[in-house]
């Protein structure tokens, strides 16, 4: 079973999508263990990265409840947060 790395982003907040950019960069470079990295977001200039639409127009941090959306099959996944720095 593969392993899904998750990260939420909102265009409300302090963040853009380089902490996305980065995050997926670090991931990268550093889990040796075959996944797939996604983020939810409701910004559809993110390109770079597999993208799943938020549904929800919850205010910030709030967003981040959507990755228990019955839709998604996030079984095997591991959550970051955009301030995460993986090194």
């Amino acid at each position: 079973m593969d392993l899904t790395v998750v990260c939420v982003y909102k265009t409300d907040g302090d963040y853009d999508p380089e902490y996305v950019r980065n995050l997926q960069a670090g991931v990268g470079k550093h889990l040796t263990l075959p996944h797939r990295f996604v983020c939810l977001t409701d910004d559809l200039g993110v390109d770079f990265c597999e993208c799943i639409p938020l549904k929800h127009g919850w205010p910030g941090w709030w967003s981040k409840i959507e990755l228990f959306r019955s839709d998604l099959s996030l079984v095997n996944a591991l959550y970051f947060d955009l301030d995460t720095v993986i090194l």
